[in-house]
Parts: structure tokens; sequence; C-alpha cells
């Protein structure tokens, strides 16, 4: 089956948020020489992975640096508007976001997934009842892994036409 956009299992996005982490002065995070070092050191010398993009957001600036490449077989370099495929590393986060709005009532875990859908968006069940925030949280769904190949390219076109990776660009 061909692939219709190269996304790398291996590859590691990394972000180094310090703007959660005010008390952190900016003089102790590394320069982009030196993270760009411990790029080159953890791909080529460590080979622990192909590409890495890492974003340094501070309270006035915010750096994007980048090291590798997408795929072996891809020598396009990375940048700061790379999509990858980035799997397990959002459950942690969604699942401390669901436990919050929960605790304020703003959603049971047993809601079902339609009710935050637009009209017109169609769930499917499973056993014959409706799939609840619960069941996407311990990924007893039963959807799939990943949407169908067919849906996979315009997926990719709304996330490329997003403004989301405009989030690293320093503002002025």
């Amino acid at each position: 089956m061909k692939r219709t956009i190269p996304m790398p299992m291996f590859a590691v996005v990394t972000l180094i948020s310090l703007a959660v982490a005010q008390s952190i002065p900016e003089s102790s995070v590394p320069s982009d020489s030196e993270i760009r070092q411990m790029l080159v050191d953890r791909i080529d010398v460590q080979h622990q992975s192909i590409g890495i993009v890492v974003g340094v957001i501070g309270p006035e600036t915010r750096r994007v640096i980048a090291y590798g490449h997408l795929e072996k077989s891809d020598p396009r370099p990375l940048n700061g508007d790379t999509i990858f495929e980035i799997g397990s590393a959002t459950k942690v986060f969604t699942s401390l976001l669901l436990a919050d709005i929960m605790q304020r009532g703003e959603v049971a875990l047993d809601d079902p997934v339609a009710k935050y859908l637009p009209a017109g968006v169609k769930i499917p069940e499973r056993n014959k009842r409706s799939i609840t925030l619960v069941d996407l949280s311990t990924h007893t769904s039963g959807l799939p892994r990943m949407p169908p190949s067919k849906i996979r390219p315009i997926l990719m076109r709304i996330i490329r036409s997003s403004s989301s990776t405009s989030f690293f660009r320093p503002t002025n």
C-alpha cells in the first residue's frame, strides 16, 4: 500500500515551553547552536531518530531549531512547518484536559462524543451504543487507529491550510 503523506514512526517532536515555566530564566536555556549540536548528536551519532524539530517558547521569543529529514529516503529538510504524526505523545495531555473539564462539571465521561461535534457529523455506534468520551479516553471506542486512506489527503490539506503552524513564528 502506497503512503500518500510520508511520516516517520521514529521522528521526534520536542517542545520546550518556557511560557508555562516562567521561573526559568531565558539565559539558562541552551542557545540555538547548542540545541542543534544536541540534535546532531541524537541523529547522527546515537541514531535515535531521523529528524527532530525543537520549539523553544520564552516570554519574549519563539525559536525553532530543526535537524534531519522526514524519512531516510526523503532529503527535504525539516522546519517549523513540518507535520509529524505524533501518535501517543498527545494521550497524556488529552486525558489531563478531559479530567480537568470533567472536574469543572463541563463534561461527563459517559457523554456521547456526538454531543460535542457539529450537527450532521455521523459517529458510528459501538456494541449498539453511542461512543462516549470515556471510550475515546481509554481507547475502547472501536474507531480505527488512523482514518481511511481516502480521507487522509483531505485531512492533510485541512491541517496544512490552517494557521496553527504559525504558532512558533515570532509575533511583532
